[in-house]
């Protein structure tokens, strides 16, 4: 299994996370993670960036869901 990592900051309080996918992100989606501080969930888009791929999720990364194609 691979997942693609990126860093979310969260709107809601600030902190910077790492949050993993199952898969690839698609550049017309939309995405959420819960932040680890205050668990709130963060809503955004992924752009042309590219995101680095690992074969296990990090440790204490926040898992990534997919909401809708935009």
């Amino acid at each position: 299994m691979s997942y693609s990592v990126t860093d979310v900051v969260c709107k809601e309080c600030g902190t910077n996370y790492q949050a993993a996918l199952n898969g690839v992100f698609q550049v017309n989606g939309e995405y959420a993670a819960t932040c680890t501080a205050c668990n709130k969930q963060t809503f955004f888009s992924w752009g042309i960036e590219a995101a680095s791929m690992v074969a296990t999720s990090p440790k204490n990364a926040s898992p990534v869901y997919f909401v809708k194609v935009l």
